[in-house]
This record gives C-alpha cells, structure tokens and sequence, in this order.
C-alpha cells in the first residue's frame, strides 16, 4: 500500500488518527436520553470509530446501511450483522443496525444479539432503556 500513499496525499493513520474528534449526538426517546454515535454503512468496519464514539461518552452505536451491493448474499448480510457484534464487544456499547436491503438488529454492549430482522422484513424492534 506504500505507493498509494502517495496518490492519497496522507498516509492511513491519520485517518484514524481524525476519528477521534467525533462527538456523540444527543437524543432524547420518551424518558431515555442517548448520546449517539452514528456510523454511515460500512463505516461499521471501522473499529477507531466506535471507539472513538465510545471514548466520547457514546450511550448507542447507531448504524444506517444500504447493503444492495451484497446482492442479496444472505452470508455477506450475516458477516455485517457480526461485525455490529464485534463494535458492541469491543466498545461495551449497544448497536442498532438498520439496513434497507438486508439484516437489521438490535445488538446489546456485550455483542449478543437481541433482536433481528430479515431482509425485505418490515417491523419494530426495541432495545431496553438504559
């Protein structure tokens, strides 16, 4: 990856590195009050911002994806489902997972999967308050 650096201009860690400035957004849900850390769809891989929300005080881990682009592969659904598990696992935080075209779930601050909607499934799903 050496010589794309130079086509990037900056080298990887500093992209990391800026994650770490993110800020929590607060959001009040009937008598819950969250601070959420949003993560744009595949940014969900991303373990430094998870973290970086958590270290900021981060209550949720909220994540909106789009995941037309895994044509309709049940596997590769499933294996971003788990990589929800494993930002909870590692933040300590609980994951919402919201997909239009494939699994939605509801994951709690240990990674153990409270709740899942299939693709194409419409529904409700509600985590416990804190």
């Amino acid at each position: 990856l050496a010589p794309l650096r130079a086509l990037v201009g900056r080298p990887s860690n500093e992209f990391a590195a800026s994650s770490q400035a993110l800020a929590p957004w607060p959001l009040s849900l009937g008598r819950a009050d969250y601070r959420i850390g949003p993560l744009v769809c595949f940014e969900l891989a991303e373990p430094a911002m998870a973290g970086a929300y958590a270290n900021a005080d981060a209550t949720l881990l909220v994540n909106a994806s789009n995941l037309g682009w895994f044509h309709g592969n049940h596997a590769l659904q499933s294996q971003f489902v788990a990589l929800g598990q494993l930002r909870a696992a590692e933040t300590g935080l609980p994951v919402a997972i919201a997909a239009n075209t494939g699994d939605s779930a509801l994951i709690d601050g240990h990674g153990t999967l409270l709740a899942r909607l299939g693709p194409d499934v419409t529904g409700t799903a509600r985590l416990p308050q804190p």
